[in-house]
């Protein structure tokens, strides 16, 4: 088993049970093909897992270093070397055919001067405090986007959040601390978590959006600061929304 900071590849068939080995889970995986079951049956819950193998070279591109994963053709940006940067152009495709599909952990952590960032439409994951404390105030977030990770966009500077339809998990302090900036947020159906303090210290809050029905509702759990937006729903959920935890202390609700 290789050890490489953010990423640990492990070629077993058979993978050791773990526990809570590792303080920080954000880690890209790499494992051989059609085994991601057994690995997180095993404890290996990590929310990048790749089949194949690193490729043992980077790819550098403006300062962005990219690393390429054989076996799904994909690849990943592990890190930005360039801290004082106020753009960043995250390529579509690196090396022959390799989609960039996820973002790493911490990887534009403390650009305080980043203020636009093109993302692929392929990422599927933003990882951990990756644009924590960033002054971003616009962002379109990619299509394909399955999950936003813990402190993403922490003590940041957004204004809108729209989080695309292809999104299930916005995990805890997301979006926290976003203070007086944050005015809008629009919510998919197709999300099934938000942690807790996702939009917690956001107070300017005005208006939230959320196309999530009756049917696949869930309690939110401290995920909002104390606020009164204009709540946006589906037609004929609003029984459902004031009776949840966490969606019934808002009153405004259309």
């Amino acid at each position: 088993m290789l050890w490489i900071k953010l990423e640990i590849e492990n070629q077993s068939t058979n993978p050791i049970s773990i526990g809570n080995v590792f303080p920080d889970n954000d880690i890209i995986l790499y494992i051989p093909s059609n085994k991601k079951d057994i690995y997180r049956a095993n404890g290996w819950t990590f929310p990048n897992i790749f089949y194949g193998t690193r490729n043992a070279n980077t790819i550098l591109d403006d300062n962005l270093e990219y690393v390429c994963v054989t076996g799904e053709n994909v690849a990943i940006l592990l890190r930005n070397n360039n801290k004082s940067r106020s753009s960043a152009l995250i390529k579509e495709i690196v090396a022959t055919n390799y989609k960039v599909v996820a973002i790493a952990r911490s990887t534009f952590d403390g650009c305080a001067s980043l203020n636009n960032v093109t993302i692929p439409d392929d990422v599927v994951r933003i990882g951990k405090n990756a644009f924590k404390g960033c002054k971003l105030q616009a962002i379109d977030l990619p299509s394909k986007l399955n999950s936003i990770g813990e402190s993403a966009f922490e003590n940041g500077a957004l204004i809108r959040v729209d989080i695309p339809n292809n999104t299930t998990i916005i995990e805890r302090k997301a979006f926290y601390n976003c203070k007086s900036s944050l005015k809008e947020i629009k919510l998919p159906s197709t999300l099934i978590s938000i942690g807790e303090y996702a939009f917690a210290e956001c107070i300017n809050i005005s208006t939230i959006t959320s196309k999530i029905d009756k049917e696949h509702l869930f309690p939110l759990n401290n995920v909002f600061a104390d606020i009164q937006p204009q709540v946006y729903i589906p037609f004929g959920s609003l029984a459902k929304y004031e009776e949840l935890v966490g969606w019934k202390s808002f009153k405004n609700y259309t």
